[in-house]
This record gives structure tokens, sequence and C-alpha cells, in this order.
């Protein structure tokens, strides 16, 4: 590892020791892009860092955001890219947990210089399907740990617990597209889709916002945001997963007559204080005060710049990188403590925040 990574590990390290009364704690991390040739050096130094920080700390897991593929190159080099970062982060002591993005079904190897390009559909064997990014990615790095849908074992959103700390994350996938067939053009992929299924709406209601837990926490990762000012713009449903995280924080029921959905969260005495995600490529957060959510936004680990002039919320940024240098890398440790105060911790490009849910 490169001596300016040494350092900054060596700073993050510092910094979590000096953190009272962790309750959870997590290296986050989103939108690596990894199959864009010019940058895949700069992001593997990170994601080393990463697993550096995960074996030096106390930290609970590794969570990555996203668009860990570009999804430029065929589906063989892009399962094989996978495995590779796969095998890096098996060397962590603690388990990875992936949320799919938009670009990870490998849609965008389906260009115009193929002369396929259609932005709804793509060929059958351009597409990493959902058993195979569990297959390939999503089983190996989380141990076992991951809680799928019962009735879609298959499934891109899951849950996993950590019962020693009362702690549930959950994972959402607004890019679970369901296939067409249509001769060769068999898919919609994800930039056709952009919304979360009926069926994990219901799953997210019903089972996964569990109310039988007391006094747990539960935080949110998706790729996206769930609401409009972080510069793109949420899934086309987002307002119904808000919707039923209000009711959820509120202690009342939620009711869709449209999707069959029902939960009763009167009596649950936990809570979801915050939302993760990536897909901007900016750093941002807003308390939404309706859901009593915090929403916090990571940059990306692939260097870019990017313009904020359009956000709507009460920070949004994005930070100055610079290749070769420490301001290339762009990735979180992410604690919550007991008395609900949550740090972002920042490897790289940007600043460390507090805040207190």
């Amino acid at each position: 590892m490169l001596e300016h990574y040494i350092n900054e590990v060596n700073k993050i390290v510092e910094k979590l020791n000096q953190i009272p009364d962790i309750q959870f704690s997590f290296v986050y991390a989103t939108d690596m892009h990894v199959d864009y040739a010019s940058e895949r050096e700069g992001v593997l130094r990170q994601c080393e860092a990463m697993v550096e920080i995960a074996n030096r700390t106390n930290v609970d897991c590794v969570i990555l955001g996203g668009d860990i593929l570009h999804g430029i190159s065929s589906k063989e080099a892009s399962i094989e890219y996978l495995h590779d970062y796969v095998e890096l982060f098996q060397k962590a002591n603690v388990p990875t947990y992936v949320t799919r993005g938009n670009h990870d079904d490998n849609g965008y190897h389906n260009e115009p210089w193929n002369g396929l390009y259609d932005n709804k559909r793509v060929p059958h064997k351009y597409v990493v399907w959902d058993y195979e990014w569990n297959r390939e990615i999503l089983e190996p790095l989380a141990k076992g740990n991951a809680v799928h849908d019962k009735e879609n074992e298959e499934s891109t959103y899951y849950y996993v617990d950590f019962p020693e700390k009362k702690i549930r994350v959950i994972f959402l996938d607004a890019y679970a597209c369901p296939e067409e067939k249509n001769g060769e053009l068999a898919v919609w992929v994800s930039e056709g889709w952009d919304r979360f299924s009926d069926r994990q709406l219901k799953w997210f209601a019903e089972t996964a916002l569990d109310t039988s837990k007391e006094d747990w926490t539960y935080i949110l990762s998706s790729h996206g945001a769930l609401i409009h000012g972080f510069v793109t713009p949420p899934c086309a449903n987002a307002s119904i997963t808000l919707d039923m995280i209000r009711a959820f924080n509120a202690k009342e029921k939620y009711v869709n007559a449209e999707l069959h959905i029902e939960g009763d969260y009167t009596k649950t005495k936990s809570n979801m204080p915050l939302h993760i995600f990536g897909h901007t490529h900016r750093d941002g957060y807003h308390y939404n005060e309706d859901a009593n959510l915090l929403m916090i936004n990571t940059g990306n680990c692939k260097v870019g710049e990017y313009d904020c002039s359009s956000a709507m919320v009460e920070y949004c940024v994005a930070p100055k990188r610079e290749r070769d240098t420490i301001e290339e890398a762009l990735f979180d440790v992410i604690t919550y403590s007991k008395d609900g105060t949550i740090n972002r911790i920042r490897f790289g490009a940007g600043e460390d925040q507090r805040f207190k849910v």
C-alpha cells in the first residue's frame, strides 16, 4: 500500500478509537465502476484500504452502495472483474454486503457502437441476471448472512441482522428488472425500469420492517435517493417506500390497497433513523422531518468532478479529486452510537461530519 494511503488508514483508525459508545459501524463505499480502465488502479487502492481498515478496527461490516460495475464490458469480462473484487474483500475479517446499482446488470454494454443500442432493452447474452449477481458476488461476500425474500430466493433485495448490536440493515434494489421476452432483445434493463417492484415493496413493509424486534435500529441501504433534491431524481415509486418508513417511525398503520400491502407498526419498539445511498456521485445529506429519517449520500470511488448547482438539500458537494494522491480516494466509515449520534468519517477527498438523530 502506498505511503499516503497508509497514513490515511492510520488517521481513520485513530479517529474511530476516539468515538465513545459506538453501537454499530461500517465501511461504506459506492459507485466504483471498476471496468473503467483509466480508474481501475485508484479504485483498487481504495478497496485495499477498506480491507485494511476492516482488519484493524472493530467495524461490523463493509457495505458497497452499488454500481460496482459500469457495465461496458462483455458479460464474461464483467463477471471476472467481480471475481477480482470478491477475492479482495474476502480478505476482510468481516462480511461485505452489496447494494445493486443501475449499472450492475451490465446493460451499458449495449452501447451505440455495437449497433444494438436501446435504453430499455438489451440482448440476453449481455445481462448479469439476479441469480448470477447473487452467486458471483453477494453470497461469497455475505458469508451466508443475507436473508432473502422467501417468495423470491434469488432476490437482490435482502436484510442482514446483527443481533448482538440490535441492528438490521435492509438492502433494496430499484433495478430488479422483470424479463420480457421479445426475441433476442428480451429484457427491460435498469435504465428503463428504475423502480421498486411491487413484490419488493410488500416484502419491505410486511417482512423487513419486523415489528417483533424490541429496541432495534434499522438502517436502509439503496443505490439512489428516496426524494428529489440530490441532483439525480429518485426512482419512480420511492415515495411509497418513504411513506412506509414514515409510518414505521411514527408507530402508525400503513395500508396500500392498490398493492395489497398492510403494515401495522403501532406496537413497534424499533426505529429507522438512517438511509445511506450513492448514485449521484456527490456528497450530500438531508434530514426528512416527516419521516424522521437522516439521508446520507456518499460520493463516488471513481474519480470525477460533478456539478451540484441544481441540488435542493441542506448539503451537496462534489469534492475536488486528483489522481495518484489521497484525493483520488473517497469513501466513508460510518458509526452509529447509542445516543443517536452518527459520524461520517471520510477517507480521502471531502470532510468528516457528525449528525444527531
